[in-house]
């Protein structure tokens, strides 16, 4: 009983779609589920999408840029402007 009523918070604290995606990439820096789960709740905690609609697509922009062999990517540019 006491299982189940953390799962129901879980699920409607975090959409558990994103907890999922977060905890399967958040393992690339660690080998504990704990520490991931620990990890991408609290990026959820600021950015609900932080996976689907932030880091994702914003690696897939990368990728691409890497493919056309671009050195500069425009986020340094615009971190370089505003500092």
């Amino acid at each position: 009983m006491k299982m189940l009523l953390k799962k129901r918070l879980v699920i409607k604290m975090y959409n558990l779609k994103e907890l999922k995606i977060g905890i399967r990439i958040e393992m690339e820096h660690t080998q504990s589920k704990k520490v991931a789960e620990r990890i991408a709740k609290d990026h959820l905690r600021e950015y609900p999408n932080y996976y689907t609609k932030g880091l994702l697509p914003m690696e897939k922009m990368l990728k691409k840029l890497n493919k056309k062999g671009v050195k500069k990517w425009p986020v340094q540019k615009i971190l370089l402007k505003t500092f």
